[in-house]
């Protein structure tokens, strides 16, 4: 998908994310408000390029965290494809008061303006191991 705009919702998440994105680019979230119940409240991963997200709150956190950036993707390349980037997230909060947390595995960091969000950056030895154990994993059950 390209040119995504979604505006004054609830999204509301399953077993794993409330919005999960691979590929496109320029995905906008506006003024939303997010309950993940899962693993992730909201996904982009597989090269995406533009994400803007702005005054939206979170009323729960997912397991892992909140918002995951570059997570690996069927469509990558060996070991993994070029990164998520433009990634904008512009007042962003919790009902709770707590951080919202924010993965990057491959993708760069995101501007953050205010709102209120730790960012954590996977370390890129650990995601050239485990996006290469994946594409592996992925290639083998594909045979099958």
């Amino acid at each position: 998908c390209s040119d995504v705009t979604v505006q004054r919702c609830q999204i509301e998440g399953g077993s794993e994310d409330a919005w999960d994105c691979c590929r496109g680019s320029n995905y906008r979230l506006y003024n939303s408000v997010i309950s993940p119940n899962g693993k992730n409240g909201l996904t982009f991963k597989g090269s995406i390029e533009g994400v803007d997200i702005q005054n939206t709150v979170f009323t729960s956190h997912g397991s892992e965290c909140d918002i995951e950036l570059g997570q690996f993707c069927i469509y990558d390349e060996f070991p993994f494809s070029k990164a998520t980037k433009h990634v904008q997230l512009v007042n962003v909060t919790s009902l709770d008061g707590a951080p919202v947390h924010v993965k990057v595995w491959n993708s760069s960091t995101p501007v953050v303006v205010e709102g209120n969000v730790k960012v954590t950056k996977i370390n890129p030895i650990l995601v050239f191991l485990y996006f290469s154990l994946r594409r592996i994993q992925y290639l083998i059950s594909k045979k099958k």
